[in-house]
């Protein structure tokens, strides 16, 4: 395994509070989308979505995002998704954000916690001049979601910018470092700011006495305190193992994608082969699911990552030859359209 297979593995297996993806879910379901569906082999089950302090993997988070893409048809959902979920679906940070004493005190918070502000990429704030510039790097996930990552770590961080301050914060830019999708106008319809595309970086760009803002809800000691909460909870996180069937499968599977079977995996989880199928039946998944899932994650990290024969693309992703890979590729295909 490469340094960028094992990036984008351990990034998979991050956690997640499930509380922000069932505000997203609640979202879709509003517009029509049935909530089966978006979950679909996610492991994740309808009754748990009225669990929020649950803790999922960003794999099982990626799957209901590309769901909701695939059964929209709307390129733009990640900004949508992403301006749905409020400020308090982020706790504990959310709460100390907002009893921080300034809007940029509240930004280096949430830069400082990652898994508990829900972001894919490496935050920076940074003053440059009468500008304050936040920038956005280190993407590790599916190569396929790039995008819509992207979107909804910028959309998410302009609606708890929002919230603090309670109105639209004024963005003087934004850039993005991809070319110009689709979905272009929605850009400028939700930041109100020239949009540059192709860019060096990901990055907003604000006005650098917009980071004094002192925030209604100040207040030193609850910030003392919540931000010392966060903390511990940030190192808990880091500290993450799944405890769920379905997490541990999934942290297996990126592992050992060649050996998915049954009686492997039960193995490893110690338990019989039976007890496993019937736990992730009952999680609305199976075995031969969730390792389609991770193949497939796989093949596109795979594909991203430049000219590899496809007999070594085969082998990586647990398929015997390549002509395997085709079919698969073929079958996710047409699943896709």
């Amino acid at each position: 395994m490469t340094s960028s297979d094992k990036s984008r593995s351990l990034a998979a297996r991050r956690p997640a509070s499930l509380h922000a993806v069932a505000v997203a879910v609640d979202m879709l379901q509003r517009r029509g989308l049935s909530t089966e569906l978006i979950l679909s082999g996610s492991g994740i089950t309808p009754a748990e979505l009225r669990q929020p302090n649950k803790i999922i993997s960003h794999a099982q988070e990626m799957v209901i995002y590309h769901n909701a893409w695939r059964m929209t048809g709307d390129s733009a959902i990640g900004l949508a998704m992403a301006d749905a979920v409020p400020l308090t679906a982020y706790m504990p940070l959310g709460l100390a954000m907002m009893v921080s004493p300034t809007l940029g005190a509240a930004i280096e918070l949430a830069n400082s916690c990652p898994l508990l502000a829900l972001c894919y990429f490496a935050t920076r704030l940074e003053t440059k001049g009468s500008r304050a510039v936040i920038t956005f790097s280190d993407y590790s996930y599916r190569p396929d979601l790039y995008v819509l990552n992207t979107d909804m770590c910028l959309a998410g961080l302009r609606r708890q910018m929002f919230d603090l301050l309670g109105g639209p914060p004024t963005f003087r830019q934004v850039t993005l470092a991809f070319d110009t999708p689709k979905h272009a106008y929605a850009y400028e319809s939700l930041f109100q700011c020239p949009v540059r595309f192709s860019a060096p970086a990901h990055s907003f760009t604000l006005d650098a006495d917009c980071m004094n803002t002192p925030l209604p809800m100040a207040h030193q000691l609850e910030h003392m305190i919540a931000k010392d909460a966060c903390v511990r909870r940030e190192q808990e996180l880091e500290q993450w193992a799944a405890s769920d069937v379905v997490g541990k499968t999934l942290h297996y599977l990126y592992d050992h994608p060649f050996t998915g079977t049954v009686p492997a995996l039960a193995g490893a989880l110690g338990m019989s082969t039976r007890t496993l199928q019937r736990k992730l039946k009952q999680s609305g998944t199976s075995l031969q699911r969730l390792l389609e899932q991770v193949r497939r994650d796989l093949l596109i990290q795979d594909l991203a990552m430049g000219p590899r024969s496809r007999k070594d693309i085969a082998r990586h992703i647990g398929y015997k030859d390549p002509t395997s890979v085709s079919r698969a590729r073929r079958r996710w295909a047409k699943e896709d359209s």
